[in-house]
């Protein structure tokens, strides 16, 4: 008797539930196989659209979750679960993860602009927060940057987009600005022309724009002129040290004496009665 009711039962519930059940598999089933083409497809969209390479794996994530979520609340109708509790439910879930994970939804969202903004690219020499380094890697969360003296820097990238930052490596060019303090009996003309001199003959320096050797400010105690004489951007410190070094050659063997700002205090003798 108990068997026949339960073979009984167990039919109902197969001609009741079976051919929703069987129809959300399937959905899912192919939603799942959809998500993951979709997401293949994406990637080769945007390899030839020239997208950032960086961007691929974070957009691809983003269609293939969309593209489940899509399925998981369709299999969820095919079953004839309240659409309103799922939805409920999912944005929920959602705000609560965006709410835990805020700081690294941040990073993401600038991780994004600067991807799509570029602000500076893999091997830029970039200084940001007192730190300076050229570029590495730029990922979602954070971009790693290499320091002159071989150190790895990670900044996280929400940093990067709400401080100042100084890119000194995104144009060909760059001037080089000099300033010499000389004693306040110097010669400006000799001075200039020395200056002059070592800028028009210097291999590393171009002569467009034109150099040039100018007066800057009188101090107390000496005379400021400064060069200014524009290189590529790859030699920019191979001129300055070689300017500084050329400039102090020359100025002793024209006898040009650099000076310095200097406080001279006299100190008198008094006699108390």
């Amino acid at each position: 008797m108990d068997n026949a009711f339960n073979n009984e039962w167990l039919l109902y519930l197969l001609q009741t539930y079976g051919p929703k059940i069987l129809a959300a598999l399937v959905v899912l089933i192919l939603g799942l196989w959809l998500s993951k083409l979709l997401g293949s497809l994406t990637v080769k969209v945007l390899k030839k659209g020239n997208i950032e390479p960086s961007l691929h794996a974070f957009i691809r994530s983003f269609v293939s979750i969309s593209t489940k979520i899509v399925v998981i609340v369709t299999v969820g109708s095919i079953l004839g679960l309240p659409m309103g509790t799922m939805i409920a439910a999912l944005g929920a879930a959602g705000a609560a993860i965006a709410l835990a994970v805020k700081d690294s939804l941040a990073n993401v969202a600038s991780g994004i602009l600067i991807l799509f903004t570029h602000p500076f690219r893999v091997g830029d020499y970039v200084e940001v927060e007192g730190s300076a380094g050229t570029v590495q890697e730029i990922q979602l969360l954070y971009t790693t940057f290499l320091t002159v003296d071989n150190r790895k820097l990670v900044i996280p990238n929400s940093h990067l987009t709400s401080d100042k930052l100084v890119n000194t490596t995104c144009e060909a060019t760059r001037r080089l600005d000099l300033a010499f303090l000389v004693g306040l009996d110097s010669d400006i003309d000799q001075v200039k022309s020395v200056l002059m001199e070592l800028m028009t003959s210097h291999p590393l320096a171009l002569q467009d724009p034109k150099p040039s050797a100018y007066v800057y400010e009188y101090t107390s105690s000496a005379i400021n002129i400064t060069m200014r004489v524009w290189t590529k951007t790859e030699d920019y410190w191979d001129l300055t040290y070689s300017m500084l070094e050329q400039v102090k050659h020359r100025f002793d063997e024209e006898k040009i004496r650099l000076s310095h700002d200097q406080l001279d205090v006299h100190v008198m003798d008094s006699k108390h009665g």
